[in-house]
């Protein structure tokens, strides 16, 4: 597969494919155990991915933008590590925004991804096992208020402040979860791991988490189509 078709490829089939199958057991498959394995699994997979596709959309550009490609193998890309903070993730925002000139995704476009989005949360997360593992999150996931226009950067991926704007909250626990599943920093803690531990730490955020990675894929998507079709 070619780096761009890696890059546009939506986030969203990785978990159609993982959670739609998953319906044949439902009213079978309850335990936390088994649960927490199939998310946990599934979160490493998009966590993996989009840390892959951004090491990509960068590569991509240095292949075109000379100058760029000098300050990224210097410096830049030695600098994000895995490509796993928000610090990584803004850096390739920041990155496609200054190579489109522009100053930021309009509103008009932010409204049309955020539709994109109540669609994943209406037409999967609710159609398939999600709904009966994450009842009480995926009732509380408002993505218009959650994932309000306002909490974007206006020159930054999202705003890092606190308050009412939770988006960066969200992330942070996100990259929490991702270390220690990635890590399995969990299997160190003896006899206190079990189902309700295992259930406390994961369970309540997975939908949240999910929502956040497809946000983030969508903005990547639209702002790398426009450079691609610029580029190429």
């Amino acid at each position: 597969m070619k780096h761009k078709d890696f890059i546009l490829m939506p986030l969203i089939s990785l978990i159609e494919k993982a959670l739609l199958p998953m319906d044949l057991y439902k009213g079978r498959v309850c335990n936390y155990i088994m649960k927490e394995y199939v998310l946990q699994t599934l979160f490493l997979q998009l966590t993996g991915c989009m840390e892959q596709k951004a090491k990509c959309i960068l590569w991509d550009i240095a292949t075109h933008d000379f100058e760029f490609r000098r300050k990224f193998l210097h410096k830049l890309n030695s600098d994000q590590g895995e490509y796993s903070t928000y610090k990584s993730k803004n850096t390739v925002y920041m990155t496609l925004i200054k190579q489109l000139q522009v100053e930021k995704i309009d509103d008009a476009k932010k409204e049309k991804l955020l539709e994109k989005l109540e669609d994943f949360r209406n037409d999967i997360l609710e159609k398939s096992i999600a709904k009966e593992w994450l009842p009480r999150e995926l009732q509380n996931l408002n993505i218009s208020n959650l994932f309000n226009i306002k909490s974007w950067g206006e020159k930054c991926l999202f705003e890092e402040s606190s308050g009412n704007n939770k988006v960066y909250e969200i992330y942070e626990s996100l990259y929490d979860h991702r270390n220690r599943c990635s890590h399995n920093t969990l299997s160190y803690q003896g006899d206190m791991i079990g189902p309700k531990k295992i259930k406390d730490i994961g369970g309540e955020s997975y939908a949240s988490w999910f929502t956040l990675l497809v946000l983030i894929d969508m903005i990547y998507s639209e702002l790398y189509g426009e450079f691609s079709s610029k580029s190429h």
